[in-house]
């Protein structure tokens, strides 16, 4: 069995957004990683390389209802039933965010997030959430960036709540300013 480094917060992410990444280390700090990831093979090794994550966020490309690897890799929600063979990885009552366009939207944002509750927070329970509109990076070369939901599109963000059986207790979906919709 290979060792494991336990951080309370992992940062996964597309490498065009090293800098969001890097901005994020700096500001949380303490006991965080970050880890591009452009294929399913990279990761899986990284998420079972950790363990007792308290904060996961996925940083990548989104449609609803799916992470899109920069490899053309399309991961469902029940994909994470596979990737989640590492029953060290996540801390109870843990929060995961996913940051890719749209990846919350719809009936098909909705399955995603149940599938992820049910397959990846089962025994540990925990808040999931997506966003349901596009978002906007601003780049100001490698040192700088700034991701927010376009404000064009009302920005919302999906957020479930899974209890330790992984069945969903709560949900409200709330704008980019954080008011309840």
């Amino acid at each position: 069995m290979a060792l494991r480094k336990a951080v309370d917060n992992l940062y996964l992410y597309d490498p065009q957004f090293q800098a969001g990444a890097n901005r994020f280390l700096s500001e949380v700090g303490g006991s965080s990683a970050i880890q591009a990831i452009g294929t399913w093979n990279e990761l899986k090794t990284t998420l079972d390389g950790h363990s007792m994550v308290k904060f996961l966020v996925f940083d990548t490309h989104g449609a609803p209802g799916i992470v899109a690897l920069p490899d053309g890799t399309r991961l469902q929600g029940i994909d994470f039933m596979v990737l989640n063979n590492n029953p060290q990885l996540l801390s109870r009552d843990v929060r995961v965010l996913f940051l890719g366009c749209n990846v919350g939207e719809g009936s098909a944002g909705d399955r995603f997030l149940d599938d992820v509750g049910t397959y990846l927070l089962r025994g540990k329970g925990g808040t999931v959430g997506a966003t349901t509109v596009t978002n906007v990076v601003f780049q100001l070369g490698p040192f700088a960036s700034e991701s927010y939901m376009s404000p064009l599109s009302g920005g919302q963000l999906k957020v479930k709540r899974y209890n330790a059986s992984g069945t969903e207790i709560g949900a409200r979906t709330v704008n980019r300013y954080g008011a309840v919709r």
